[in-house]
């Protein structure tokens, strides 16, 4: 496998730094030439490259795997071809790897020794392992290879397709844009180096010239690997020695509107069961990008499909379907043979730009060819995909040549407000989450957080639990979610509460142990009031006189005074606990609990502590109490969370509770994103050597 952007990349940019003088003995990191490849062919295998992609690029034509005709039906045997095709195309980057660091350890000091090691660790394997390998007790069938070209084909073009999407510069795609016209590198050049960046060692024009090559070369591995990694090995599997294959799976990926701001949460299952989210805006922002694609490909998908079987009703079959009359015929089986369908569909509903789009699906794909053309832009959707994507761009953003930069900058493309909802399962999957009981643990795609719907309740029971969108039947999926008017109408009323709460919110200040607010409507009217019996007794003493025999007049005006202290001192404490008497005359309160703040404000307390939960990160609150446990900031005399929390607060505020299995039973574990969350994950196999482990929760 060879990239061919480096040396390109690397011309195009250091006669900008020093346009009199040229570098001509600098190593190729990709060069093929030591495997029996004469320069000349290489040279044609780039330029044939970068046309290709060029042409990816340049046209609206949406993206489509084509395989040969071991990939016509959605069999076992297909899916295991796949996980086959996926290990060698992490061989062939492993042998990339090593090349390529080989040679920046030679040259410089940019060599990532971690990836070296891990790189000559997986090659070594490689040439020890026996020829007549077994793949759990069975032999595994044997790619074709057009069909190895076509699957990196497609994976480059998805790549390539996603970076056009991310930015608004007007630079003509090519190889050595990739994923951007200028890659940064100072975070990965950090990770390299330990943390530090030693000056670069500058003896001379054409030694600052070789540094500049290698930190562009550096920069671009950084960039495009590990996006690259992440995609083959969600298609191959996590396991170091031994690729898996599955086909009872579902691969999952919504976005949809939570807080009072109704600000975008991307929540992502993958085929291994673990649970990957982010609610960072500029994530959110960025994935966009492959929703469009994954929208644009499963609508072509679909509009074969749907040609095909015109076809057929004509009596013009075809291979393809032929295989999907007989994939329709086996539907119901749970136990399929190799070269039987398992029965992958894939549901949709995308509204981009905030419009209101209906559920597509399930449709049932035909062939491997369809489920491949589906599942890569999917796996692309994932928060962990996103996440290298960004840190691809901050590094074309702030790592360039300053010239280079104020020519061509780089503008992340802006969007507005979406929801997405995609789900690729198999019928084995589905029959085993229907037959669970209604209170037992499922997939996301039964999850109530679809799009909108947590706001359609107060609560969950307002919400509703309906079937999955993926397994349950077009039309009624229609009638529950997208065509119920009633459940649309409760949505906008529900909005437009929440908005008015929100608005009351904003005036709150936030200190460190309680929550201050403005209240001078309730003390000027307590003070009206006590003012007027004070004046009125006194009017009373003074105008009465003696005309009451028997009885001084000054009497009543002293009731009247006790009345107005102690109506005073009873309003004054009824609400919260402490009120000292120099807040009280400014009008506010300084709240100490959530039960106080909920008295004082007349808001619901679910409400209150759905603000509490989503603006923990960007306020100052420490809490206590019974029901703090969720929250991060925490103090003995703190606020008092003394309300427990309802499952629609937790999802409304961003915090999903998955149900899992370990050792000692089952067990409770809680996604975290809210606001601002740049990326969470819970795994189904924790990694304990896992880069991010700081980050992620293990079951």
């Amino acid at each position: 496998m060879s990239w061919g952007w480096s040396t390109c990349t690397v011309a195009s940019k250091i006669p900008l730094v020093t346009p009199d003088i040229k570098v001509t003995d600098l190593p190729t990191l990709e060069d093929v030439t030591a495997y029996g490849i004469s320069e000349e062919a290489q040279q044609n295998l780039w330029e044939k490259e970068v046309s290709r992609l060029v042409e990816v690029a340049t046209t609206d034509t949406p993206l489509e795997f084509t395989g040969s005709t071991d990939f016509a039906l959605d069999t076992r045997a297909s899916y295991e071809k796949l996980a086959a095709l996926a290990d060698q195309v992490r061989q062939a980057m492993g042998i990339v790897l090593q090349d390529g660091e080989n040679v920046l350890e030679e040259h410089t000091d940019y060599c990532d020794v971690e990836t070296l090691k891990a790189s000559r660790m997986m090659l070594d394997y490689l040439c020890n392992k026996e020829e007549d390998t077994e793949d759990l007790g069975k032999e595994v069938p044997r790619a074709n290879p057009q069909d190895f070209f076509n699957l990196a084909d497609y994976c480059t073009a998805v790549l390539n397709g996603l970076r056009e999407r991310q930015d608004d510069n007007n630079m003509a795609p090519n190889i050595c844009s990739l994923f951007g016209s200028s890659l940064r590198m100072l975070e990965g050049l950090m990770a390299m180096n330990g943390g530090k960046l030693e000056e670069l060692e500058i003896v001379s024009k054409k030694a600052s010239m070789r540094s500049l090559y290698f930190l562009q070369c550096a920069k671009f591995r950084a960039g495009i690997l590990p996006l690259l990694r992440t995609l083959i090995l969600s298609l191959r599997g996590n396991n170091k020695l031994a690729r898996t294959s599955v086909t009872s799976y579902e691969i999952c990926a919504m976005v949809y509107e939570t807080g009072y701001e109704r600000f975008g949460t991307l929540v992502y299952q993958d085929n291994g069961n673990d649970f990957l989210g982010t609610s960072d805006a500029t994530n959110i922002n960025s994935a966009r990008s492959s929703f469009h694609m994954l929208d644009q490909s499963v609508r072509h998908v679909r509009s074969q499909i749907r040609d095909a079987s015109a076809r057929n009703v004509n009596g013009r079959n075809s291979l393809g379907t032929a295989y999907a009359a007989e994939a329709s015929t086996n539907q119901g089986r749970s136990n399929c043979s190799e070269q039987e369908s398992v029965g992958t569909q894939i549901s949709w509903s995308y509204s981009p730009n905030g419009s209101d789009d209906s559920l597509n699906g399930p449709v049932l794909l035909n062939s491997m060819d369809h489920v491949i053309t589906a599942m890569i832009p999917l796996i692309m959707t994932s928060p962990i995909a996103i996440h290298h994507i960004e840190k691809f761009i901050d590094l074309a953003t702030f790592g360039d040549v300053p010239s280079e930069r104020q020519l061509n900058p780089i503008k992340p493309r802006s969007y507005d407000r979406y929801t997405a909802f995609f789900c690729l399962t198999t019928e084995e999957h589905g029959t085993v989450q229907q037959s669970r009981g209604p209170d037992d643990a499922k997939s996301l795609s039964y999850a109530l957080m679809r799009r909108k719907n947590l706001y359609a309740g107060k609560d969950i029971t307002g919400i509703g639990r309906a079937m999955s969108f993926a397994h349950g039947s077009t039309e009624l999926s229609h009638t529950l979610f997208e065509n119920d008017k009633t459940t649309l109408k409760r949505i906008q009323q529900h909005q437009l509460e929440l908005d008015e709460v929100s608005n009351k919110m904003k005036a709150w200040v936030f200190e460190e142990k309680g929550v201050m607010v403005k209240c001078k409507i309730y003390v000027c009217t307590l003070i009206f009031f006590c003012a007027l019996l004070v004046v009125g007794g006194l009017a009373v003493g003074v105008t009465v006189g003696e005309l009451i025999s028997g009885v001084d007049p000054f009497n009543i005006t002293t009731y009247c005074w006790v009345l107005a202290a102690f109506l005073l001192l009873v309003s004054k404490s009824v609400r919260v606990q402490n009120w000292p008497w120099n807040d009280f005359l400014h009008g506010r309160v300084l709240c100490k609990s959530v039960s106080e703040l909920s008295s004082v404000t007349n808001i619901g307390e679910q409400f209150i502590l759905v603000k509490l939960l989503q603006d923990e990160s960007i306020s100052f609150l420490q809490t206590r109490g019974p029901y703090n446990t969720i929250f991060r900031r925490k103090s003995e005399d703190g606020f008092s969370i003394d309300i427990p929390l309802s499952t629609w607060t937790m999802l409304l505020s961003g915090l999903i509770m998955i149900e899992v299995e370990s050792v000692r039973g089952r067990g409770l574990v809680c996604l975290d994103l809210r606001r601002g969350t740049k990326y969470g994950v819970i795994q189904n196999l924790g990694d304990p050597d896992g880069q991010e482990r700081q980050n992620l929760g293990y079951c």
